[in-house]
């Protein structure tokens, strides 16, 4: 919108050189700077803007206003530029077009305004996927601080929409915003911001991401005397952990998280204590009595303590995420899809095998047939979590189930489908044809 408003100020400039002086230079500069800056400024900004409309009135209301309302604003300028020729001077029209410019700039203005809460608005009611590199445009720092206290309303709805928002802005900015709101989130939305702030940050190597001052929020969080639940002190302190930099951290702030992990050690939380023997195995400073990570976290897996094995889970999927594949990463990948056999397991270990097979594709396909056997789960969870993981993982022959599919009645099976035959490329092609040729009538919309 900003940008938006330098159309107006060129017009207003423009005529108020003319009003003072009215000259053949002075006009042909004033013309050529206001094509200029709605060729190459106004337009493309008006493009990005029109994805705050609702996506039923998005056409409808692109249609209005570059058809009859441009023509109509188009016919009346020229009218009354023949009206002060006829009864006054040329050097009339400058002053008089001045009012109406300046009140485009200040309309501008108001819109530049009000903009994070429309980006906001229209992010509720039906999100900005598929926006591609708009996105990039739409989430400026300045709009992103602004919608930063939203991640605080008691409304889970408005929550949501602010979190879907900052999620995708740059990371370091985003995990900052998103450990201030842990800290005073209501009990009702905290869980979602510890969701998202762990998942933000995992797929970055260890060091990767630097967020200083959120590293600093956090070990506030964690050492105060804050009602966390004991799965959230765990996330905390794994995010805490990676965004301080690991080994690679300068002195002091080194010095002050390896504090922090061996003052975790002693816990009541056996969830926490594991995040931290993870992180201290990362940093080469493994705790005594337990010399290996991966059976640590093995023995973690195999226990009855659902939070233990939570954070195994988690612990596992950060480091498929952050790491390439090789011996150590396939071992670590068939301990995650060796969870899929346990009840109780089975849908957190489908959708972290999904979102490692989003990152790393065709890497995961030793896990698939272990996968693919749950495609009949009684959970829908699992089973949406299976057809994504077909897609991501590019099993192109389970593309013939993810066409069947679409035509799921549960939502999330059919998003899920969707989203995977789209990952899954031209390869899904042949079966969707076939579909559509000789499939139900019903299924080929």
């Amino acid at each position: 919108p900003l940008s938006l408003a330098l159309w107006p100020a060129t017009y207003l400039a423009g005529f108020t050189w003319l009003g003072v002086r009215l000259s053949l230079p002075g006009g042909i500069a004033s013309m050529g700077a206001a094509r200029v800056t709605e060729d190459g400024i106004a337009e493309p900004a008006r493009r990005v803007l029109y994805n705050l409309f609702p996506e039923s009135l998005r056409a409808r209301a692109s249609g209005i206003l570059e058809g009859p309302v441009y023509r109509l604003g188009g016919v009346l300028g020229n009218g009354l530029v023949l009206v002060a020729l006829a009864v006054a001077s040329a050097q009339v029209i400058g002053y008089a077009a001045m009012p109406a410019a300046a009140i485009w700039f200040g309309a501008a203005l108001v819109l530049w305004r009000a903009y994070p809460g429309l980006l906001l608005q229209a992010s509720a009611d039906r999100g900005l996927v598929g926006l591609g590199a708009d996105k990039e445009e739409l989430l400026d720092a300045r709009t992103v601080r602004v919608l930063a206290p939203s991640l605080v309303d008691a409304d889970p709805r408005a929550c949501r929409a602010a979190l879907d928002l900052i999620v995708e802005a740059e990371p370091a900015l985003a995990a900052e915003l998103l450990a201030e709101a842990v800290e005073g989130a209501p009990e009702a939305t905290r869980p979602q911001l510890v969701d998202a702030l762990h998942r933000l940050v995992e797929p970055h190597a260890p060091g990767a991401l630097r967020a200083p001052q959120a590293a600093s929020v956090l070990a506030g969080t964690l050492s105060g005397e804050s009602q966390l639940l004991p799965e959230e002190r765990a996330d905390l302190l794994q995010v805490y952990a990676r965004l301080t930099g690991g080994e690679a951290a300068s002195g002091a702030l080194q010095e002050e998280s390896n504090q922090l992990l061996e003052r975790a050690l002693g816990d009541r939380e056996a969830a926490v204590r594991l995040a931290a023997i993870a992180e201290l195995h990362r940093r080469g400073r493994p705790p005594p009595g337990v010399p290996d990570l991966d059976t640590a976290l093995a023995e973690a897996l195999a226990g009855r303590d659902v939070l233990i094995r939570r954070t195994a889970r988690k612990e596992l999927r950060a480091m498929l995420l952050s790491t390439e594949p090789g011996g150590r990463w396939e071992r670590r990948l068939a301990l995650l899809a060796g969870r899929l056999d346990q009840r109780a397991d089975r849908a957190g270990a489908a959708e972290a095998l999904v979102e490692v097979a989003r990152h790393h594709r065709e890497a995961t396909r030793p896990c698939a047939e272990a996968v693919l056997r749950r495609a009949e789960d009684p959970d829908s969870r699992v089973r949406a979590a299976v057809l994504s993981f077909a897609g991501h993982a590019r099993v192109s022959e389970a593309a013939p189930r993810l066409v069947a599919a679409l035509g799921s009645r549960h939502g999330g099976e059919s998003a899920s489908a969707r989203g995977a035959l789209v990952a899954l490329g031209p390869e899904a092609v042949q079966p969707l044809l076939l579909e559509y040729e000789f499939g139900a009538p019903a299924h080929r919309d």
